[in-house]
Formats: structure tokens, sequence, C-alpha cells
């Protein structure tokens, strides 16, 4: 594998924070080549040179943000250390995701994220349900984390991640078992 070019890297870098910077802003549909390279102060020929117009630049660096996802919720932990691991991702990367996850983000990016998350719930999940129900319960507990995620970075994350774990796991867990003590998953 050919190693990458120092200069290429830190291009690739610059551009990655530019359309950060941008998207607190503006919409992705709203931020042009120009915009970017204005912003990088870089040329147009240079910005081509590694991506065919934002779009491409977004997707790329959401990718990439997605395979270190995967590798987190993919890990042979418990849900506590999965949940801490992704906490701890997401506040080294606090202004990445603070953008990813706002009005301005990419809402393929939202379901891809929450679709993986499903998945992995699905798989670690140890209560009996019907499927049906479980699908609902899972689609719950995904969409409240990431509804939980979002406000703790809207307001630039005051508690630890520790305690952000805590709370999202006793959240879940209390949800599951008031519908195993009283009775709503036997309900048709």
């Amino acid at each position: 594998m050919k190693k990458e070019d120092h200069r290429i890297r830190l291009t690739r870098l610059l551009l990655k924070e530019t359309i950060i910077e941008l998207l607190r802003e503006f919409h992705i549909s709203k931020i042009t080549v120009k915009m970017l390279c204005e912003r990088a102060n870089i040329s147009r020929s240079t910005f081509y040179t590694h991506y065919d117009n934002p779009f491409d630049l977004l997707n790329q660096l959401e990718s990439e943000i997605y395979q270190v996802l995967q590798e987190i919720f993919s890990s042979q932990e418990t849900l506590q250390t999965i949940t801490k691991n992704l906490l701890d991702y997401v506040v080294k990367n606090k202004n990445i995701f603070q953008v990813l996850l706002s009005k301005n983000g990419s809402a393929q990016f939202m379901e891809k994220m929450m679709k993986l998350a499903q998945e992995i719930r699905e798989e670690n999940c140890d209560r009996p349900t019907n499927s049906q129900l479980r699908i609902y319960i899972h689609r719950f507990t995904v969409t409240g984390t990431i509804s939980v995620l979002q406000l703790w970075l809207e307001n630039d994350m005051p508690e630890t991640t520790e305690y952000m774990a805590e709370l999202v796991i006793n959240l879940i867990k209390k949800g599951e078992d008031y519908v195993t003590s009283n009775g709503i998953e036997n309900t048709p």
C-alpha cells in the first residue's frame, strides 16, 4: 500500500475542517466548491484533485466516522463499555458530531448510524420478547439515545462520558423493565 503524501493528508484535513466550519452556518445543499476553496484558501483545481463536490467531501468524512462507529459497536464489550467508548469518540470529535447531528447534518448519516446501532442492539438483546415488540423497543432506545446525544452536544457536553453512559443504559434498562413488568410484551 502506497503511503499518502503529507501534503495530501494536510489538504484533505483542511478541507474536512472547512466543511465542518461551513456546516455550522449552512446546509450541505448551500455549500459550494467556491465557498470551500475561499474559506480553506486553496484553488479549485486542488479541491477537484481530492473531491468531486461538497457532497463527496461530506460523504467521505461520514464514511470515515461510520467505520469507527462500526468498530465501536461491534466490539465484544458490555453495552456500558460500548456506550462509554462511543461517547469518548464523540467527545474527541466534538466539532464533527455537533455538525453531523444538527439540522445541517446529513439525514443519510443519521439513518446509517441509527441502523447500525439498532442492529447491534438487536444482536445484544437478552430480553425474550416477541419480534415486533423488540423492534419497537430497539427503535425507541436508539432514537432516544441519539436524541439525548444531540442534546448533550447542543449543551456543549457538561456531563462526563461516564455519567452519560450510565444515564443512557439506565434509561434503556428501566424502559425494558417497565415493558416486561407491566405485561406489555404479551400484548398482541
